[in-house]
């Protein structure tokens, strides 16, 4: 289908100057782990949370590859900085132009599910720290040696837990700062049908 959009764009002379941005919002789990765990959003392990990202920007010709973690929220930035559009100041998830990453200097990524439970997730640099806040424990990977999460290294390594950790609290504050200024709206009124077609896709219960 990818293929299909990009030859009806070269045919109508619009790939050239298009940006193409294919982005995926979450992977599966097909019962690759222990706890045999099928579908999305009830963990944050990277089978759900490293996605695809592919970028194509107006007349470039340039093909490379980012070995630097980066967020969803780094998208919008990187359109506006493309078009010549100043980005909007950074908020708590530290979102970025891509174009202007120093790959030298990794910053923390992170992610949450508050499906079946409380679990966020930080990726600096190699570490990768697991916090599931209903049960009041940690996991710690190393996922340059350990890409699938087996090898829990928490009780081996509690300074870099600790560290980890600390990122995580910083995180909510900055984003509890940031909704401070944000009201809240009426929920939208769905219908029967609509409830049905959203719990069938895992966003109701």
């Amino acid at each position: 289908q990818i293929g299909l959009l990009i030859a009806q764009l070269k045919e109508r002379g619009l790939y050239k100057d298009s940006m193409i941005i294919f982005l995926g919002d979450h992977g599966e789990m097909l019962v690759e782990r222990p706890e045999n765990l099928l579908g999305h959003g009830m963990a944050v392990y990277q089978a759900l949370v490293h996605v695809p990202l592919l970028i194509k920007l107006p007349g470039s010709k340039r093909i490379g590859r980012m070995d630097t973690p980066v967020s969803t929220v780094d998208v919008l930035p990187t359109i506006l900085d493309a078009i010549g559009h100043p980005a909007p100041p950074p908020s708590a998830s530290g979102e970025r132009s891509l174009l202007r990453v120093d790959r030298g200097s990794p910053r923390p990524v992170f992610a949450q599910t508050r499906r079946d439970g409380f679990r966020d997730t930080v990726l600096h640099g190699k570490w990768k720290l697991i916090r599931d806040t209903s049960i009041n424990t940690s996991e710690l990977y190393d996922v340059t040696r350990d890409e699938d999460e087996r090898d829990d290294l928490s009780r081996r390594f509690p300074d870099v837990v600790s560290h980890m950790e600390s990122l995580l609290v910083d995180w909510h504050k900055e984003l509890e700062a940031s909704r401070s200024g944000i009201r809240a709206t009426a929920p939208p009124q769905l219908t029967p049908a609509e409830r049905e077609q959203l719990r069938g896709l895992g966003y109701v219960e």
